[in-house]
């Protein structure tokens, strides 16, 4: 898909991966609807940008009522023309065991991740459907297809992220609409704070010697992937290395990242 001239839609767009999206896509785009539920944000976005081609709206995603109003203005503000949907937000947990994560944890994981994905896929894909060409990007995660020691329900969020992704590639194979689902491994962004987690020593320290891409490689490899029509996009080496390994030997691989990684996150263990 070429995106010159064309609108595009992001979600997340006020931090990390989302907002290296933005900045890339307002090269090309006619016009980038930015959407995040940090209104704070993605005022100093708007600020920062300076592009008259911006348009912001803060939108809790987990309020399907709610997006689907946004959607409808942003329709109605674009004349109906929505070509491109990026969804880029969600969250990590805490690093934590599954036995120690509350339903109210669990829930508002899902409800970011995988719901809030599905809401904005239901309302703009009408306006999508209508364009002679469309994408539809969904960021889902390593850990949709290989366990995080302490992450096991942002892994099962993304999982499902990816399956209703794929599941819309293949639904949409004789349509004018495109997927792709994003698999990216670590990225240099804020998404531990925004958890409610700290980065410990180790981490810090792992930094250092692996460091990550930043959100404007990340965002520049997506667009490549959008404008290539690639089904399935696997970022940063992190993300190819497990992939191979999941498929080779998959428990040896999971046993020995786990205990490679749990003295890391956990800090103790």
């Amino acid at each position: 898909m070429n995106v010159l001239g064309k609108t595009a839609v992001v979600t997340g767009a006020a931090n990390g991966i989302g907002k290296a999206l933005v900045s890339e896509l307002l090269g090309d785009c006619g016009r980038v609807f930015a959407l995040d539920r940090d209104e704070q944000a993605l005022s100093a976005l708007k600020d920062g940008l300076t592009s008259a081609k911006l348009s912001v709206f803060p939108v809790d995603l987990t309020d399907r009522v709610r997006v689907h109003a946004v959607a409808s203005k942003i329709s109605a503000d674009a004349n109906g023309e929505i070509d491109l949907l990026i969804n880029c937000a969600g969250i990590i947990q805490p690093f934590e065991l599954f036995a120690d994560t509350s339903v109210e944890r669990i829930e508002k994981i899902m409800n970011v991740n995988f719901w809030g994905t599905v809401h904005t896929i239901q309302a703009f894909l009408p306006s999508l459907m209508k364009r002679p060409e469309a994408h539809i990007v969904n960021i889902s995660s390593m850990g949709a297809f290989f366990p995080v020691p302490g992450q096991t329900i942002y892994g099962a969020s993304k999982a499902a992220v990816r399956m209703l992704s794929e599941g819309l590639y293949a639904e949409f194979l004789n349509t004018n609409v495109r997927v792709t689902v994003v698999l990216p491994g670590g990225v240099n962004t804020n998404i531990i704070e925004h958890s409610g987690s700290q980065p410990n020593k180790k981490m810090d320290k792992l930094r250092t010697v692996l460091p990550l891409p930043s959100p404007q490689k990340v965002a520049r490899k997506i667009l490549s992937a959008i404008r290539r029509n690639t089904f399935r996009v696997f970022l940063s080496a992190d993300s190819k290395i497990l992939n191979l390994a999941n498929k080779l030997f998959p428990a040896p691989a999971i046993r020995l990242a786990t205990r490679l990684t749990s003295s890391v996150l956990f800090d103790k263990r």
